[in-house]
């Protein structure tokens, strides 16, 4: 998704559960710019014919695609109708803090909330082609390794300070100490 938070309102890829024909979820690969706890994910995901609740997770990267351990998952409700040109976003924050590291690779899981969901995970705008996943149990993710434009999501981390740089806040803060003791 572009940085307003717009996504294609037009195109994605279903997220069904098997009422509707068949269970599919969806995954998409990223790879964090900065170390820091995630704060939480935007994602454009929209409803065809009632707000409903999703399933959203975040996992490392296996090799072959998204492990089947989640480092944080939750309920999200669909924020807006599927083919309406609007920015809301469904926002997925972690109830327990999780930390990214810089340069890790990570997967978005956005799964089914029940059997009878039908919603739409909207493709980008703009942005980068990545690896793509998809899942028809929930449980096991398949991948071609072909990059394939991104769903509309983006992470948001708050940044962790990199331990030289909180070394020398502390050791600056110890000098100013130190010189007001000396009276220097």
């Amino acid at each position: 998704m572009d940085e307003s938070g717009q996504y294609n309102y037009n195109y994605g890829n279903s997220i069904t559960g098997s009422n509707r024909g068949r269970y599919v979820g969806c995954g998409n690969q990223f790879i964090s710019s900065i170390s820091g706890t995630l704060a939480s994910i935007d994602l454009g995901v929209t409803f065809l014919y009632s707000p409903e609740l999703f399933q959203v997770s975040i996992s490392l990267d296996d090799g072959s695609g998204p492990s089947s351990a989640a480092l944080a998952s939750g309920s999200v409700m669909t924020a807006t109708h599927f083919g309406y040109q609007q920015t809301q976003l469904s926002v997925f924050t972690p109830a327990e803090p999780i930390t990214l590291t810089a340069g890790a690779t990570y997967w978005v899981r956005v799964l089914p909330g029940s059997n009878d969901s039908f919603d739409v995970w909207q493709d980008a705008l703009t942005g980068p082609y990545g690896q793509t996943a998809v899942s028809w149990d929930g449980v096991n993710w398949f991948s071609d390794g072909t990059p394939n434009p991104q769903r509309g999501f983006r992470v948001n981390v708050t940044p962790v300070p990199e331990p030289a740089v909180a070394a020398l806040v502390g050791l600056a803060a110890l000098a100013a100490m130190c010189r007001r003791k000396t009276g220097l």
